[in-house]
């Protein structure tokens, strides 16, 4: 499903590519989502619109640290997962190990299938359910022959010991499936209690156990763990039966919830028979069709050419034509689009990733939760190569933003350079192929740089005075407010003080959901849905202006015009003095910015640097090198553990068996992936994530800021 050349080259999965497809009778839409860190987002809002999930282990390396993000992201969404232990042809992999692995999720796995080892060779699986051997015939894995396990094991008599073993192996995990899910299903208990009883009498039947094993997967009590080798097609169609038998449908995940006009959350059941209600969550450019908004339809139905209301944008929007996914290959045009379906929609000029489409005729239309967007870590400069390219290469940038939501670029008004920011150097490295390669813009690209930011240290209670003559006018107006730091991570606040909301209330001016919708808008940090028409009264528009203009001050601080984060700015007064309303806002507006920025002097100001999460797989003979090189002056980091590689299935120390798991700054990583394989002579892996943002040392923010250009003091 991979089809980008990038992807083919590298081998990697970089987009997340949907196809749909029929398998035995049922329609099943397929999202496949990239394993590497940089591309998280995804996996994020891929997740997010699916009704189940697929984790796919490496059969050696088990559970790795991207594994644990994957995992996390599904347990967000409270999706049901089967996971699927490929590669068993591999040297050394080992199923069980794999699986253990698992409980470092705190997840309870449960084997559906035992691999059939014969002469160290993956030949084929037991399925622990139906108790059959599968075996194939060919190397592609199309021709599979499914046997009675005990027709099977009488009919081989080569490896007389690998059969040995591998019959105390069905006989020990078929026990242990059937007493695991009594231990978490209770009506299968009951079933099982009177097999043991009296066996003859009360067989257990195949249908009991598939739907004991629906049941506690369903209710995510257990994960249900098969194995293969997909390369050679081996356990995938085991895999795609395990979908259908274990995996809910559409109509049987719970209710979408969204946010009604007036603020309530409201279910809505996924039924074709509902109002219509869809979540986009990808946007890609086809060079012949314009942007594809890939939907997922959560209730109702739509016909094409038929209007339909962005409630994110708060636009109407007519898309020319619906069509079925399948990879790079989009040819299957739809006459409609159905509740449980993905779909591409063609023709749809302003929606993005998160928006929320609906009716225009739905009077109590939702709006769903968008998806989180994470933070660049990581910019680069990109300028045209000349300037009869600068108009294509602004365009491009839109077209790769609008992709992928974690980029993001920007003016940089001291540079006069435009600023790309992504996840990661790979990240940032994928794009500016795309943009030079696939988009056609000959651009030139700078060295990555790491997206600091700055927060405060100090509670301050600042007024600010904003007396300015301005195209003939006299601009007055007063503001005082109070900021003050907040724990990291917990991203801005705004809020009204008691004593102005009191006096607002009083006057009639505004009611108190009117002051709630404002402060909500300025305190989502996610993508926030554009006003609905003008405010009702001056006071409303008066609020609005000083919180957004509170908002927008906040993204560039007073150190190196990085954002601010991690502060709460509380509204005491508010004084506009003029006869005309568009003075007043005009005078506000100006004081709101002033005065932030005045009080962030005030609040001593230090930067913050992110810093990631490192995990190293290595031998042990190297550990004492890459330790030392992670906590030397230099890289500045700190070793949170040492620990033996529970995936780890050689005991010598040739291989992979120990795990180091430190934090350090991301500034001191760039090119470490070079530095590592030089310490390891290319014997270690790692994956790192970011943890969080913290005050780097005094030293190096002083050089920080130095090469951002402030020569002052802090």
């Amino acid at each position: 499903m991979d089809y980008l050349q990038e992807e083919r080259e590298r081998g990697i999965t970089i987009n997340a590519a949907a196809i749909s497809f029929q398998w035995k009778g049922y329609f099943m839409n397929l999202i496949d989502t990239p394993g590497h860190v940089d591309f998280t987002m995804e996996v994020e809002r891929s997740l997010r619109v699916l009704d189940g999930a697929i984790i796919v282990l490496d059969a050696v390396a088990g559970v790795q640290a991207h594994t644990e993000n994957v995992w996390k992201q599904a347990v967000r969404y409270h999706l049901p997962v089967i996971v699927f232990v490929n590669k068993m042809d591999r040297i050394g992999a080992h199923f069980g190990k794999a699986s253990q692995s698992l409980k470092k999720l705190e997840a309870i796995p449960i084997h559906l299938q035992t691999p059939i080892i014969l002469n160290n060779e993956f030949q084929g699986l037991v399925d622990l359910v139906r108790m059959h051997a599968i075996t194939y015939q060919d190397e592609l894995g199309k021709e599979l022959l499914s046997i009675p396990w005990n027709q099977w094991n009488e009919t081989i008599e080569r490896h007389p010991n690998d059969l040995k073993q591998l019959h105390e192996q069905v006989t020990k995990e078929r026990k242990y499936l059937l007493e695991t899910l009594a231990d978490h299903d209770d009506i299968f208990m009951d079933i099982y209690l009177q097999h043991l009883e009296q066996p003859n009498k009360n067989p257990l039947s195949e249908e009991a156990i598939q739907k004991a094993i629906r049941r506690v997967t369903l209710q995510r009590k257990l994960v249900p763990v098969l194995c293969g080798a997909s390369l050679r097609n081996r356990g995938v169609q085991c895999l795609l039966d395990a979908v259908v038998s274990y995996l809910p449908s559409p109509m049987e995940r719970p209710s979408i919830v969204g946010i009604n006009q007036q603020g309530k959350r409201i279910e809505r059941v996924c039924s074709q028979n509902g109002p219509f209600l869809a979540l986009a969550f990808k946007v890609t450019f086809d060079l012949h069709r314009g942007p594809l908004v890939f939907l997922r339809v959560f209730s109702g139905r739509k016909r094409a050419k038929t209007v339909v209301k962005n409630v994110n944008q708060q636009q109407n929007e007519t898309p020319s034509s619906y069509l079925l996914i399948s990879a790079d290959d989009v040819s299957i045009q739809v006459p409609e689009i159905v509740a449980g379906g993905v779909y591409a929609a063609v023709g749809l000029k302003e929606t993005a990733s998160g928006d929320t489409l609906v009716d225009i005729h739905d009077e109590d239309a939702l709006l769903l939760q968008g998806m989180h967007v994470p933070s660049p870590v990581f910019y680069v400069s990109v300028e045209a190569e000349s300037t009869r390219h600068e108009r294509a290469l602004q365009e491009a940038l839109k077209i790769l933003t609008r992709e992928d939501p974690s980029l993001a670029f920007r003016l940089d008004e001291n540079t006069g350079q435009t600023v790309l920011g992504g996840l990661g150097e790979l990240h940032l490295e994928i794009v500016k192929h795309r943009l030079i390669r696939d988009l056609k813009v000959p651009a030139v690209i700078g060295p990555p740089k790491v997206a600091f930011r700055e927060t405060i240290t100090e509670s301050v209670t600042h007024k600010c005075i904003y007396n300015k003559h301005f195209g003939g006018q006299h601009l007055y107006a007063e503001i005082c407010l109070s900021m003050e730091p907040l724990e990291r991570g917990q991203g801005n606040m705004f809020s009204i003080g008691s004593k102005l909301r009191k006096q607002l209330l009083s006057e009639g001016s505004l009611k108190e959901h009117e002051m709630e919708q404002i402060l909500q808008r300025n305190n989502n940090q996610k993508k926030k849905s554009k006003k609905s028409g003008s405010s009702s009264h001056l006071e409303q528009s008066i609020l609005e202006v000083v919180m957004e203009g509170f908002e927008n001050s906040l993204t560039r601080g007073i150190l190196s015009a990085k954002q601010v984060v991690d502060v709460h700015v509380t509204l005491l007064e508010m004084k506009p003095y003029s006869s005309s309303e568009m003075n007043a806002l005009t005078s506000l507006r100006a004081c709101a910015v002033h005065s932030i920025q005045e009080t962030l002097f005030q609040a001593k100001p230090r930067l913050l640097e992110p810093v990631m999460r490192v995990v190293i797989h290595l031998p042990s003979q190297y550990v004492g090198a890459v330790i030392a090189d992670l906590t030397g002056n230099i890289r500045r980091g700190s070793v949170v553990s040492l620990t033996n590689e529970e995936n780890s299935f050689y005991e010598n120390s040739e291989h992979l068996n120990k795990v180091i798991d430190a934090r350090v700054p991301l500034r001191s990583l760039l090119g470490y992936s070079t530095d590592i394989r030089t310490i390891t002579q290319g014997n270690a892996s790692f994956t790192m994530d970011l943890y969080g943002y913290d005050f780097p040392s005094h030293e190096a923010e002083m050089e920080v800021l130095k090469e951002e250009g402030f020569m002052g003091s802090l």
